[in-house]
């Protein structure tokens, strides 16, 4: 049989429901589409080796390839140097993306650099610019701090006021040794007032609502030290006075609480982009966002398949809109025109499906004879993905099958 790329490769799997290597997917599955091409030469378009259940060898087997829509002919799908199976399991960085954060360092430079992480937007600051950042801040305070998103403009900033030559002589030593908490000792004692330390709050409170992740290193400019934090209800905190009652109070519904909330906030959510959140029976809490495309970026929804995307608007493309034709609707009725009621569904199989036994990323809900939902949800509980499978087209694993017997 010929496969895409020019490659050959004999099969001798049935290209059936059958499953020859075990791996819960069927030989038809993986063999994929039969295609013509424009010289008349037919041909497979392969997912993946029906003889092997890991046909790239990078340690996740093609059936959580499938789930996860990683490269499962490709052990590095995004091409960063780190195998698909390190960044799935271990760093938790995107499987599409060389440069995850998007701060033009890559994933694998960053790993490898104790001083940075993949999953969070730094910019890297030399003594020169950490000084330079430090006295903008001191000198345009709220005015510019739009433009300079980093905790020495935010040290100077706070600073403003309360410093005199000698006292910036020592900020501006620690600043130089790159040394964030003496610099933060040193501005925690120059703030002299109640009323000094409420304005400081204030401009710390912007900031964290800003970059979360940077709540800690804040703290240290507010208090001096970096006391142990509830950084879920802190941010809570600070969405509610930054946008009214109303960004929080609409997610808690349906049993929904502050401090499921707060799981989706430490699990690095953003409760502003998030359109519902779920609990399991067993306490796992899942929630959907409006979420990004990825390969079909920039272009109308539906205009082309999206590859590496997740959440809301990645379901939209690729089973809302795609081809003008509404999966949901094709499987499930035409009441599923309702794009609310495809949400309300999603949800839902979210928290009453069946947890799959060989993917527990994976829950399955029957939701008539011939079709079943089929919701992926990362380890942290953000839902990547859902679409509707068929029966009868061999889509539904036979070991899915069997449990709904």
């Amino acid at each position: 049989m010929t496969v895409a790329d020019g490659q050959t490769a004999p099969v001798t799997a049935t290209l059936s429901n059958d499953d020859l290597d075990g791996d819960g997917l069927s030989d038809g599955f993986e063999a994929g589409e039969l295609i013509t091409d424009a010289n008349g030469k037919t041909y497979y378009k392969q997912r993946s080796d029906p003889t092997k259940a890991d046909t790239d060898d990078d340690g996740l087997d093609d059936y959580l390839e499938d789930a996860i829509e990683s490269n499962p002919l490709c052990a590095d799908s995004d091409g960063d140097g780190l195998s698909d199976a390190l960044e799935w399991n271990t760093i938790g960085t995107d499987l599409w993306s060389a440069d995850t954060d998007g701060d033009g360092h890559s994933d694998a430079e960053e790993w490898n650099d104790p001083d940075y992480d993949p999953l969070v937007f730094e910019e890297r600051y030399g003594p020169l610019e950490m000084g330079r950042e430090f006295l903008l801040g001191a000198v345009l305070g709220e005015w510019g701090a739009d433009d300079h998103d980093n905790l020495f403009y935010l040290g100077g900033w706070v600073a403003c006021g309360f410093i005199g030559i000698g006292d910036l002589r020592d900020i501006a030593a620690t600043i130089s040794r790159g040394d964030l908490i003496g610099t933060g000792l040193n501005l925690a004692a120059l703030i002299p007032g109640y009323g000094d330390a409420a304005k400081v709050a204030a401009v710390v409170g912007k900031f964290v609502l800003k970059h979360p992740e940077l709540l800690k290193p804040a703290m240290v400019l507010l208090v001096g030290v970096a006391p142990y934090t509830d950084e879920g209800a802190e941010i809570l905190n600070n969405l509610r006075k930054a946008h009214g009652d109303d960004v929080i109070d609409r997610l808690l519904r349906d049993g929904i609480t502050e401090n499921e909330l707060k799981v989706v906030v430490n699990s690095r959510g953003n409760l502003l982009r998030t359109l519902a959140v779920a609990k399991r029976a067993d306490g796992k809490v899942i929630w959907l966002e409006e979420g990004r495309l990825k390969s079909a970026a920039g272009k109308a929804l539906g205009a082309e398949k999206d590859v590496g995307g997740t959440g809301w608007v990645h379901i939209q493309n690729n089973h809302v809109y795609l081809n003008g034709v509404n999966d949901f609707k094709k499987a499930f009725g035409a009441a599923y025109d309702d794009e609310s009621l495809i949400k309300e569904l999603i949800l839902d199989c979210a928290k009453t499906g069946t947890m799959d036994p060989r993917s527990p990323i994976r829950y399955w809900k029957k939701i008539n004879e011939d079709h079943f939902l089929l919701v992926v949800v990362g380890d942290n509980g953000y839902l990547r993905t859902a679409y509707p499978l068929s029966l009868s087209k061999s889509k539904v694993p036979p070991p899915i099958q069997s449990l709904f017997n």
